[in-house]
């Protein structure tokens, strides 16, 4: 896979990373999990460990090829639905490492992924096990959220006039507004995230001049998903 998403793909690299792509998706969906007759997982525990340590590093790479990046990141949410944070301490932290990539379909990748793991605090049961889970969350993502609203919103000013950026900055602003939620769906006293108003400097319409270009991009993403979907 790696090999056919590098700087001299081969001809045959389109069909083989979709395919490769689709495989490992359906090998996690079936064999990740515990299986209920058996009582046991069919990936080894020397395999999911060597996936796991490269996971992320996986998806990045992959991060121009669309299709190949929504696999990838379907894999990674079903295998963080029953390894993290517990059996993967090493996953939010190597998500927040690469917000700090500057290419921008990295970020948006790393966006995207946590979005998909993030989400379940939206509908989960309260309970301390959740309580803990989601505190883990807060104190590893809240501040390099934060940071990056600021480092989107000025983004999105420097591409004014430019509606094809301009669309790839509010889709990453998209995806953080929804990890932002996430953080923010369940209640407890003493146990919100320590935000701070400069999430919410990239929405001031009077200070961006590259909003000027949101109704062109929200045309263009528009165009871009009625094409997708045919």
């Amino acid at each position: 896979m790696q090999q056919h998403c590098g700087a001299s793909p081969t001809a045959q690299s389109p069909v083989l990373r979709s395919s490769a792509a689709v495989y490992f998706k359906n090998l996690v969906k079936k064999g990740w999990d515990v299986d209920p007759e058996s009582k046991e997982t069919p990936v080894a525990a020397g395999d999911r460990d060597a996936i796991k340590s490269h996971m992320v590093t996986l998806v990045c790479a992959c991060g121009k090829f669309g299709d190949v990046k929504q696999q990838l990141s379907q894999a990674l949410t079903l295998i963080a639905s029953t390894d993290f944070p517990g059996k993967w301490p090493n996953l939010l932290p190597e998500i927040v490492a690469r917000f700090a990539d500057g290419d921008a379909a990295t970020v948006q990748g790393m966006l995207l992924t946590s979005n998909s793991i993030l989400k379940r605090f939206r509908y989960a049961f309260k309970s301390d096990a959740l309580y803990a889970e989601l505190k883990y969350a807060l104190d590893t993502l809240a501040a390099p959220l934060t940071r990056l609203f600021g480092t989107l919103g000025e983004e999105l000013r420097a591409a004014a006039g430019d509606a094809a950026r301009s669309a790839v900055a509010l889709e990453s602003l998209r995806l953080a507004c929804r990890v932002f939620f996430s953080l923010n769906s369940v209640w407890k006293p003493n146990l919100q995230p320590d935000f701070n108003m400069s999430v919410f400097e990239c929405f001031d319409t009077s200070s961006s001049t590259g909003l000027r270009e949101l109704d062109k991009s929200n045309r263009f993403v528009q165009k871009s998903a009625e094409s997708t979907s045919i």
